[in-house]
């Protein structure tokens, strides 16, 4: 980690910028955390690069971001790469975005805004939009068997992927969607939600005008894994 390295203790941040760090050879370059709690507050991390995580890198520990900005964050991988914005991993980190704005971010690779591999994440009332992967999960990518992903109340739109789930691309993992927004998302295949394995619930989302290049899903399109949609009801439109 370039900007900020966290190796243990509590850190609260109030009101700062991370910007224009560069982890030429390693993960993190706005944010490395290796283990402790961090909290962040009204935190800008933006125009970092990294070759995982370009915004950061969240290894394991308990961090929560409120009213946060990550934007303009790379990784400067390979295809195969993870993070534009940020690299969420290990079984026992616990990470919660509340009402943050991720926007803008690129992986070559795959997680244009955010990858999880492992831990549990929960998005409270974010925006997540203008993200791009080269890969799967223009805004996040979803993997691990253990990981545990929990949405609530978040916009998702208008994130490209260039092959599958621009929205949300799911390998793996128990997720849940609740009350949400997933519209305007452009993938090979789909646009808006993809999933290739994991058990996946959505409680009365709109999911609409997404767009599959491969005329394959448009909104979802669900290779393997378990969906259930219950219909206090969720919109789909072009399925």
């Amino acid at each position: 980690g370039v900007g900020i390295f966290v190796a243990g203790g509590t850190v609260t941040l109030h009101n700062c910028n991370i910007y224009s760090n560069q982890a030429k050879a390693s993960f993190g370059g706005g944010v490395y955390i290796n283990d402790g709690t961090v909290t962040l507050n009204n935190c800008d991390i933006y125009s970092n690069t990294a070759i995982n995580g370009g915004g950061g890198n969240i290894k394991s520990g308990k961090v929560t971001l409120n009213n946060c900005n990550i934007r303009n964050n790379v990784n400067q991988g390979g295809a195969s790469n993870w993070g534009g914005g940020v690299y969420i991993s290990g079984s026992s980190t616990s990470v919660t975005f509340t009402s943050c704005n991720i926007h803008n971010n690129k992986a070559y690779g795959f997680g244009g805004g955010v990858i999880i591999a492992g831990g549990t994440l929960t998005l409270n009332s974010c925006d997540i939009y203008s993200n791009i992967a080269t890969n799967y999960g223009g805004s996040v990518y979803i993997t691990g068997s253990s990981t545990s992903v929990t949405f609530q109340s978040c916009q998702i739109y208008s994130n490209t992927a260039s092959y599958s789930g621009a929205g949300v691309s799911i390998n793996h993992g128990t997720v849940t969607v609740n009350n949400c927004g997933i519209y305007s998302n452009n993938a090979g295949s789909g646009g808006g939600v993809h999933v290739s394995a994991g058990t996946v619930t959505l409680n009365s989302c709109d999911i609409y005008s997404n767009t599959a290049s491969n005329d394959v899903g448009s909104n979802i399109y669900v290779q393997s894994g378990s969906v259930c949609a219950f219909p206090s009801a969720p919109t789909f439109s072009g399925v």
